[in-house]
């Protein structure tokens, strides 16, 4: 009985030896398989956050390019801002100087009615020494109300004496006569009638295309022999009834 109680003791311990190293290898496995697992889940992990990277990455470079090539638009909008903004100032500033250009002509430049005075006063005949004389003391002395008025009374004056002469005038198509009065540009030229009316005459002025309109007493018959040979001095006496 003593040898079976120490066969069961052996063999409780046996069991007991085995149950142990039965424990210590599954823990171990135990051990081994989490390490395991943490390594796949790292490792999928992993895999996740590249798979985002990867996948995050394309997406980033088309944000990126759009944004570069908004920027570059914004860029040519401005420099082409820039550059209108510049050309609509160019166009002011020459606007501007032809405005002061014109300005400053329309300064320097004499005025119109002033022109058309100095070119009537270019048209005006030649006065002798005692009509210069008179016009000057007249324009000295008097005010221009007065010298309009003078001027008015000399004119009837004179169309009194045209016409009262030009009524004792006779002249016929074809005659040669020499112009004494009327425009200063004709006076002194010798020229042909070819209308002539009671007190008024038509008459042909060589260089001039059309007819000069005269007082009939604005001119002197002449001979065919004399219009070449008469001065205008010597008409103006015949006209004036001076001569010697």
């Amino acid at each position: 009985m003593a040898q079976d109680n120490h066969s069961g003791l052996e063999l409780s311990a046996v069991e007991q030896a085995l149950a142990k190293s039965r424990a210590r290898k599954a823990a171990k496995e135990a051990a081994v398989q989490a390490s395991a697992d943490a390594t796949v889940a790292t490792t999928e992990n992993t895999s996740v956050e590249v798979a985002t990277i990867v996948t995050a990455s394309p997406e980033a470079a088309v944000l990126a390019e759009k944004a570069a090539k908004q920027a570059a638009k914004d860029a040519l909008r401005a420099a082409k801002k820039v550059a209108k903004e510049a050309e609509k100032q160019e166009k002011r500033n020459k606007r501007a100087a032809k405005k002061a250009e014109r300005a400053s002509q329309k300064e320097s430049k004499p005025m119109a009615h002033m022109s058309k005075v100095e070119k009537a006063a270019g048209k005006l005949p030649v006065m002798g020494e005692d009509a210069r004389d008179t016009f000057n003391s007249a324009t000295t002395n008097l005010g221009l109300t007065e010298l309009n008025a003078l001027a008015e009374h000399l004119k009837h004056f004179v169309r009194v004496q045209s016409t009262e002469k030009a009524v004792s005038v006779k002249l016929t198509v074809g005659q040669v006569v020499r112009i004494v009065n009327g425009p200063a540009k004709f006076i002194g030229c010798t020229a042909t009638v070819v209308k002539p009316q009671r007190i008024r005459t038509y008459v042909e002025v060589p260089g001039y295309d059309k007819p000069v309109y005269l007082f009939t007493s604005d001119v002197v018959p002449l001979r065919t022999s004399d219009a070449s040979e008469l001065s205008p001095e010597t008409v103006t006496e015949q006209a004036t009834g001076t001569e010697g």
